[in-house]
């Protein structure tokens, strides 16, 4: 079933209560009723809300802040908040119920360097599981109206191999033409 993506108009918590986090240099900070906040100053909810979802995840999580050096059980969140919810998009983190959203892809500028890449931070998420690493290179050419050619020329692979990620994609994001792959590209911030 092909679905449609909504983007609202304004981000999340501009003009609502919703929470929308946010990286602003190596700090998260957030977004709701239209004030924002450094992460010392997050409400005591919300920072339940992620402590919570630190609590329950997964054993790569907590190993990946380690090799990062963070020990105390603040610094760890305020890691797991930023690498997790650090991408600036129009969707929520966290509901106005306090139901924490989607996990984000969010580019910190240190991949490739960071000994908490991958166990941390997650690919792209998608109703269907999680991208590959090649469907993300793919997905972020897409973004661009690359064509299967050109990303099979940029990325030094076969155009059929380029093909089976493109179909891969499009089952894992429940999208059927490029132009909606690209609009996705687009929200979940892959460039």
């Amino acid at each position: 079933m092909i679905k449609t993506l909504e983007i609202p108009h304004f981000p999340a918590g501009l003009v609502c209560n919703k929470v929308e986090i946010f990286a602003n240099g190596d700090e998260p900070h957030c977004l709701t009723g239209g004030q924002t906040y450094s992460f010392e100053d997050f409400s005591d909810r919300t920072k339940e809300i992620l402590q919570e979802s630190l609590d329950n995840s997964d054993d790569d999580v907590h190993e990946g802040l380690t090799l990062m050096g963070k020990i105390d059980q603040e610094d760890r969140l305020k890691q797991f908040t930023y690498c997790m919810f650090g991408g600036f998009d129009h969707f929520h983190d966290i509901d106005e119920n306090g139901k924490l959203g989607d996990i984000e892809y969010f580019d910190c500028g240190k991949r490739g360097n960071c000994p908490g890449e991958f166990l941390v931070c997650k690919l792209p998420q998608t109703d269907n599981g999680s991208l590959t690493k090649s469907e993300t290179q793919v997905l972020k050419l897409i973004r661009y109206g690359k064509t299967v050619k050109e990303i099979a020329y940029e990325t030094h692979t076969s155009e059929l191999t380029i093909k089976t990620h493109i179909q891969n994609i499009k089952k894992k994001v429940g999208y059927g033409r490029m132009a909606e792959l690209a609009v996705f590209a687009f929200a979940k911030q892959l460039n």
